[in-house]
């Protein structure tokens, strides 16, 4: 039987990892994966080493350059059961934050299924999309600049897409260095300004999973759509190809 050792053991010995939804020239001299068969976040240029244990699933993480710490979910997705399952290690399913110094923190406790998670160009709002059918929702936090955060708070509501009959639900998220918001969810992908109004709605007639910014330039999102990745070519670049001094 594959074990939790196993996998971890497999690990060491990747040569290569990446941080979801950053280029290299914005990340710092390591890198973070998540691993949702060994529960853990892990660092790694070239080794491997852990930084936080216990998490079933460690949805993106994001980079915040100014603050320097990683912010990620913990959604029970992987796990047989859900919340149900006995390997389920924590008592909430929550979003947390991964600082400097090597402390983990949980920030909000309250979402049911937290999963996707972004940070706005300027490192104020936290982005993090709500996988629940009873509550479909994207929310937004403010993060200030003594480290404290704001109250959790519903940005926009997908239910009214979600009942029409479009497949999927909110889940993975990527800001354009503007600002906009775009973020998967029932239908294909919502665009959404930095006020939280629609601006436009990408329709891939699949439940989509995911998207990022991607190409030379940073100005191709991809998306991933159930049985097909696509890609869309657009006028802004991800946030990711911004161009920023390093973090002091």
């Amino acid at each position: 039987m594959h074990t939790r050792r196993d996998t971890l053991c497999g690990l060491a010995s990747v040569p290569l990892l990446g941080l979801s939804g950053c280029s290299t020239r914005d990340l710092p001299d390591t890198i973070e994966i998540h691993d949702p068969d060994a529960r853990a976040l892990f660092r790694g240029s070239p080794g491997l080493s852990q930084l936080a244990d216990r998490f079933v699933w460690s949805e993106g993480p994001t980079w915040d350059r100014e603050r320097g710490c990683l912010y990620f979910t913990d959604p029970p997705y992987g796990l047989e059961g859900l919340n149900a399952s006995p390997l389920k290690e924590m008592s909430a399913n929550g979003v947390y934050r991964l600082g400097r110094d090597g402390q983990c923190t949980r920030l909000y406790d309250q979402l049911s299924f937290p999963n996707g998670i972004a940070l706005s160009p300027d490192e104020r709002w936290l982005y993090v999309s709500q996988s629940d059918p009873a509550a479909p929702y994207i929310y937004r936090a403010e993060l200030y600049a003594d480290g404290g955060v704001g109250p959790l708070e519903r940005w926009f509501d997908t239910s009214v897409f979600l009942a029409a009959g479009d497949p999927g639900l909110p889940d993975g998220l990527c800001v354009s260095t503007d600002g906009i918001v775009f973020a998967t969810g029932p239908g294909g992908v919502f665009v959404l300004a930095p006020d939280g109004h629609l601006m436009a709605r990408i329709l891939t007639g699949r439940a989509t999973a995911n998207c990022a910014f991607g190409g030379e330039d940073g100005r191709t999102l991809f998306m991933t759509a159930h049985d097909r990745l696509l890609r869309l070519p657009t006028r802004v670049a991800g946030v990711q190809w911004r161009t920023l001094s390093p973090p002091g």
